[in-house]
């Protein structure tokens, strides 16, 4: 399987997405991406627009920034704030 579990938690809220093929990320000096097997990392967040790709569909939603923490079992969104924007 070419997946991985996402979680996105913020002040308010905790959202598990279980099937993720990638997702891209504003940095704070660009965007990036993340793919299973992605090399274990904790990186800032800026503001911008996430891109989600859960079986197939893509999920576009704006962020004002965060940390993201990439493990090898999961990968975390650790946001301020996030709306679906598509």
């Amino acid at each position: 399987m070419n997946s991985f579990k996402l979680e996105i938690v913020t002040p308010t809220e905790i959202n598990e997405v279980e099937n993720v093929s990638y997702a891209r990320c504003p940095a704070t000096d660009g965007s990036f991406g993340i793919m299973k097997g992605h090399r274990e990392a904790v990186i800032a967040l800026g503001v911008g627009e996430i891109k989600i790709t859960e079986e197939g569909k893509d999920s576009y939603f704006a962020t004002s920034g965060g940390v993201a923490e990439i493990s090898k079992d999961k990968v975390q969104f650790l946001l301020e704030t996030i709306e679906v924007a598509n």
